[in-house]
C-alpha cells in the first residue's frame, strides 16, 4: 500500500509542476504566487487558468493529496518510542 502512495505522490508532483509551469506562462507574477503561496494554487486553477485540461491538473493534484494521506497513515510515527 505504501508503495501505492508513492506512485500518487509522484503523478501529484508532475501535475503541480504542470500547474506551476501553467502560471509563469500566463504571468511571473502569477508563477510566483502558485509556487510560493500554498492555497493560490486551487485559486489560480479554478479562476484564473484558461487551460482546456484544467480538470486533469486538479486530479493530479488530488491524487497528490490522497498518496501523501496514505503515505501518511502507512508509516510508522518515527517520533512514537
Amino acid at each position: 500500500m505504501l508503495y501505492v502512495g508513492y506512485i500518487l505522490s509522484i503523478v501529484g508532483l508532475v501535475g503541480y509542476i504542470w500547474v506551476v509551469v501553467d502560471a509563469f506562462k500566463k504571468s511571473a507574477a502569477q508563477g510566483i504566487l502558485t509556487f510560493c503561496v500554498p492555497c493560490y494554487i486551487w485559486y489560480f486553477l479554478f479562476a484564473v487558468s484558461d487551460n482546456p485540461q484544467k480538470m486533469i491538473q486538479v486530479g493530479l493534484l488530488v491524487a497528490g493529496m490522497i498518496g501523501g494521506g496514505i503515505q501518511g497513515y502507512t508509516q510508522p510515527n518515527a517520533f512514537q518510542h
